[in-house]
């Protein structure tokens, strides 16, 4: 074959070949979406969240057991170094790469489970577009402001039905 026959083939090859990196890769598409949801910095979030909470547990838990530890300066300090220590397991656990690996191979399970190739190649690819970059980083927002506004208006809603329920469970014997 000579060297025009062989650019005239090439260049005939190269819209199927820029088709081929188009086709739906699902793990690429996946790490894409990952990516762009900037996964490694939920899951630290969500360390956070989890000691946060963890914290708060034992807080409430020790005020029903000893509620006048707050005042004893030698059980408060005890309590605060506890409190650090649930910071330090939880940020460590969090901080490991195999956590990072494990979530995400767990959330591309749940991906493929729920999209098919197709889908996830149509979400990777928005997702790269300005718009999809707004939505992920937009989305915590309206997410907020839409649960804040439900959150007010079942309070509004409930308060009245909630109120004589709860006084009946704290008078009962």
């Amino acid at each position: 074959m000579n060297m025009r026959a062989k650019r005239l083939l090439l260049v005939a090859l190269l819209p199927l070949a820029a088709h081929a990196q188009d086709a739906a890769d699902p793990a690429r598409d996946i790490a894409a979406i990952q990516q762009a949801a900037h996964v490694p910095a939920f899951v630290t979030q969500l360390g956070k969240q989890l000691g946060q909470s963890a914290k708060q547990t034992a807080v409430a838990q020790l005020q029903q057991t000893n509620p006048a530890c707050g005042q004893q300066a030698p059980c408060r300090t005890k309590v605060e170094g506890l409190l650090k220590k649930i910071d330090a397991v939880t940020n460590d656990y969090f901080a490991k790469p195999q956590t990072l690996a494990e979530f995400k191979k767990k959330q591309s399970d749940a991906y493929r489970k729920h999209f098919s190739n197709d889908e996830l190649h149509a979400i990777a690819a928005f997702l790269a577009t300005p718009a999809g970059t707004k939505m992920l980083s937009e989305s915590p927002l309206v997410m907020n402001e839409s649960v804040t506004g439900l959150m007010q208006d079942a309070g509004k809603q409930l308060d009245a039905k909630l109120q004589p329920l709860v006084n009946q469970i704290k008078t009962s014997k």
